[in-house]
């Protein structure tokens, strides 16, 4: 088993962030909308992706479901060069009733040969 303390982890990150960075990939992050539902079935949860952009104009990205449903392998060709923030939007149905779902989805974008995974966007979904 491997054990990091807090300033060989920090270390680590900090070597590692630089490199994902110059591939093209800065900032990622992920939210839910709404993030909590409460009413009839289906829910619809709308999970945002903004995503940073460095030097890169093209990368491709796909969502992890809390289900363990992949979305589709897409791409996205930026043709605006001023441009350095994009989003994108992935709806997920939640069709089955049900009180205190936790879903989540995050995010997976590959620049080049290197690939960033984002922190899960949570909702809980309350049904019937």
């Amino acid at each position: 088993m491997l054990l990091l303390n807090a300033s060989r982890l920090a270390c680590l990150l900090s070597a590692v962030a630089p490199a994902l960075a110059a591939q093209g990939i800065g900032r990622l992050q992920v939210s839910a909308d709404p993030p909590k539902y409460h009413g009839k079935a289906p829910a619809r949860i709308h999970f945002i992706a903004t995503i940073e952009l460095r030097g890169t104009r093209t990368f491709q990205y796909h969502w992890i479901r809390s289900d363990g449903a992949r979305s589709p392998v897409r791409t996205l060709n930026l043709s605006n060069p001023a441009q350095r923030v994009c989003r994108v939007v992935e709806e997920w149905l939640v069709v089955t009733p049900g009180k205190n779902q936790l879903v989540w989805q995050k995010i997976v974008v590959t620049s080049g040969k290197f690939q960033v995974t984002s922190d899960p966007a949570v909702a809980i979904v309350n049904s019937q």
